[in-house]
């Protein structure tokens, strides 16, 4: 009934007429939509890079009451005053990665330090670009009595996550440049804090200034108007807590001036009850993304028989070094280098060859480094599991980026072991403030992976290990348990750290 009935419509450009006009952000626009409308969803479109931080608990609101939108990406919470743990924080980065790649921003306290490290090169391993910045900013402790440790990190952390976190916002920074940018930060920082008595855990027997009860501690102990009379705060004029404020800010703005402080961003100085904040209870609540890695298209191949053949004779080495070890770290240590050692050897034997936990069809010598650190990591205390931890890692990472250069499957060649080890000789580095000439095992590792890089043989190699070792016998220690024993007590032995990684890399190498 209506054919002859017509219809006009105005001239338009059909291409145009849509309620959407603009198709370059239409579909990152749509997820983004649905994620925010969706509670269990989350947008992984944006090209930032993201930011975590984390560290021991105590200090709320840091660190998880800092998650949020131009600031941290997610936190993580070890028990009060202690470390995460290395599974934390990876489980961490793999739930919030950026595509653009994970800083990691945390403070110099050495677990912290070690596990965060451990956990990059980890991250690495399975395909997370991650790197680490480390914020020391307490002044209150002078660069020459802080030494090879550095300055611990304070409040000024939160100036570092606020800034970063809104550049990283913007997405137009790489990794490496909002890292860079961080490294800016921090080495124009200073902090310094006040407290009137020392930090205690919860649960347990509070610790008094005791005789010292006229004293506001501003980095060195002050006595500046008496604050306790018995049990309670008084004033003794009306003004004296007054004065005191006074007296003490005077001292922390002198310290945040002087000449050994770094000039430049600084934090307000505040004085609190005590030591850190109270331990409120903070949750972080985030939605999750899991990510996986997959196998690599190219291999480095190992001979695997020979090579189980070399890592069962040094187990057997370290295993019948144990007892000298220990009688070394007896003198300068805690007398248990030795054990350490041939425990993680004997679990070694244990889970490679009597349980036969590790499996290979094709030789993967990745695989089988990960496997091995897994392995140290479980059965090594202390700093000497997480370093030896991170140089496997870190060289299980290096091998697998070779080998993704090269044809697949390949023979592992001479040059690509120097090649990886230097690598991560240098995540090693990252983690330490230890060098040569600080009589630890890095006057062995050092010289043996850089005679390699030189050209020498492996016996010449070896040569330089022990000349290492012997170099620690009477040289002044710089870290460890070793600082604190009388000096007389260096000259006796060598560094026990440095006998067992000569043993084990005899043991390895069959020389």
């Amino acid at each position: 009934m209506y054919k002859d009935r017509h219809y006009w419509l105005p001239e338009v450009d059909m291409a145009a007429k849509h309620f959407i006009t603009d198709g370059t952000t239409f579909v990152q626009d749509a997820l983004h939509g649905l994620a925010l409308a969706n509670p269990s969803l989350r947008h992984d479109g944006d090209k930032a890079v993201t930011i975590i931080s984390g560290g021991g608990a105590g200090h709320e609101p840091s660190f998880v009451g800092l998650v949020g939108d131009g600031l941290l990406s997610a936190a993580v919470s070890g028990s009060i005053f202690a470390s995460p743990s290395v599974h934390q924080i990876q489980s961490t980065i793999s739930r919030v990665a950026g595509s653009a790649g994970t800083l990691l921003v945390i403070m110099n306290y050495t677990g912290d330090v070690l596990h965060f490290h451990l956990a990059a090169e980890k991250a690495r391993l399975a395909g997370f670009d991650t790197s680490v910045l480390v914020v020391g900013d307490d002044v209150s402790v002078g660069r020459r009595k802080s030494g090879k440790v550095g300055r611990r990190g304070l409040a000024g952390t939160v100036l570092v996550e606020k800034v970063l976190g809104a550049l990283a916002q913007q997405g137009k920074m790489t990794l490496h440049e909002l890292c860079k940018a961080g490294e800016d930060v921090v080495n124009n920082l200073a902090t310094v804090g006040a407290a009137l008595d020392h930090v205690h855990i919860v649960g347990k027997p509070t610790t008094d200034f005791t005789d010292r009860v006229d004293q506001v501690e501003v980095a060195a102990r002050l006595k500046p108007t008496r604050l306790y009379s018995g049990t309670f705060m008084t004033s003794l004029d009306g003004k004296g807590f007054s004065i005191t404020l006074l007296k003490a800010n005077s001292e922390m703005l002198e310290a945040l001036d002087a000449p050994a402080s770094t000039p430049g961003w600084s934090i307000t100085p505040r004085i609190g009850a005590n030591g850190t904040e109270g331990g409120g209870k903070t949750s972080l609540g985030r939605s999750h993304q899991e990510t996986s890695s997959t196998k690599p298209t190219s291999q480095l191949i190992v001979d695997e028989r020979y090579f189980l053949a070399m890592l069962k004779r040094a187990c057997e080495v370290i295993i019948a070094a144990e007892a000298e070890i220990d009688r070394f770290d007896a003198v300068v240590g805690d007398g248990d280098c030795g054990s350490t050692l041939a425990r993680t050897a004997r679990a070694i034997l244990q889970e490679v060859f009597i349980k036969g936990q590790y499996t290979s069809e094709d030789g993967d010598i990745v695989h089988f480094l990960e496997f091995l650190a897994l392995v140290v990591e479980n059965n090594m205390d202390g700093t000497s599991g997480a370093l030896y931890a991170i140089f496997l890692n870190a060289l299980a990472g290096s091998l697998r980026a070779i080998g993704k250069r090269l044809p697949k499957q390949c023979l592992i060649q001479r040059q690509n072991w120097v090649e990886a080890s230097s690598e991560a000789l240098q995540a090693v580095c990252q983690a330490t403030p230890a060098r040569v000439g600080d009589r630890t095992v890095m006057d062995v590792l050092d010289p043996f992976i850089t005679s390699l890089q030189n050209g020498a043989t492996v016996a010449a190699a070896i040569d330089a290990a022990r000349e290492g070792r012997e170099s620690t016998k009477g040289m002044s220690a710089s870290l460890g348990r070793a600082v604190y024993v009388p000096e007389e007590e260096w000259s006796r032995v060598p560094d026990p750290g440095a006998v067992g990684l000569v043993y084990l890399l005899e043991g390895l190498l069959g020389v």
